[in-house]
Parts: structure tokens; C-alpha cells; sequence
């Protein structure tokens, strides 16, 4: 199971409140406080954050593209290995495993979820 799936699969558990009832397995319940554990994860996986060639690899769903020297940010979609640029126009979707990777964070880079301004500022290139 990814961390996503045992967030998703811990939130469903605790919000239904079949974890505290027992009669449902919470991927959190060998936590001493299983809600607690299963929020702050579900809040790590919201915030915006810099995705690693590996969990863009193994990655199905949205991120926000970033070019280095580009102030716009771009949308694409992941998914089964094909990334498509979310846009106007219509791109054949490349296969992940392709991607320009020795470029990887000097040159552009994938974000979890939509950063902030200050988060692009902030968050240092690799080269």
C-alpha cells in the first residue's frame, strides 16, 4: 500500500468511526494515537512539496510543472507512465521513463500539489 492509499484507507476509517468501534482494520491502529498519526500524514501529503524522480516514476494523478527560468507554473497529468501537459492544445503524452532526468531539479522540476510563490522562492534548485 502507498502512504497515499493508507491515508485515504486511515481517513475513511476514522471518519466512517468503524476505527473506534473496531470492526474495521485502520493501517494506523498499531499507533498508540492512530488519529493523530493518520492526520498528520493526510496534512504532509497536501502540502506542497518538490516530488522525487522515484515518486514521479510511480506517481498516477495531477502535479504542477516548473521550468527554472519560466514564471508561469503548468499542470500536467500522470498517468499509467504517460505524462500529458494539461493545456489548451493537444501534446502527445511522453512516457515518464524518458524524461530528460540528469535535468531533473536543476532544470525543471514536479511539485505535489500547486506551491506558493514564496514556496518556489524558497525551495532551492539543485543546480
Amino acid at each position: 500500500m502507498t502512504d497515499r492509499e493508507k491515508v485515504i484507507k486511515g481517513l475513511e476509517c476514522h471518519i466512517s468511526k468503524k476505527c473506534a468501534i473496531g470492526s474495521y482494520t485502520c493501517p494506523y491502529w498499531e499507533n498508540d494515537d492512530c488519529t493523530n498519526s493518520v492526520m498528520v500524514d493526510a496534512l504532509e501529503l497536501l502540502k506542497a512539496r518538490v516530488l522525487t524522480p522515484e515518486e514521479i516514476k510511480a506517481y498516477d494523478g495531477y502535479c504542477w510543472g516548473e521550468q527554472k527560468d519560466e514564471k508561469i507554473m503548468y499542470v500536467c497529468l500522470i498517468k499509467d507512465g504517460l505524462l500529458s501537459m494539461v493545456s489548451d492544445y493537444e501534446d502527445p503524452p511522453y512516457d515518464v521513463e524518458k524524461l530528460c532526468w540528469p535535468d531533473y531539479g536543476k532544470v525543471w522540476r514536479y511539485w505535489s500539489a500547486q506551491p506558493t510563490d514564496e514556496q518556489r522562492k524558497t525551495v532551492k534548485w539543485d543546480g
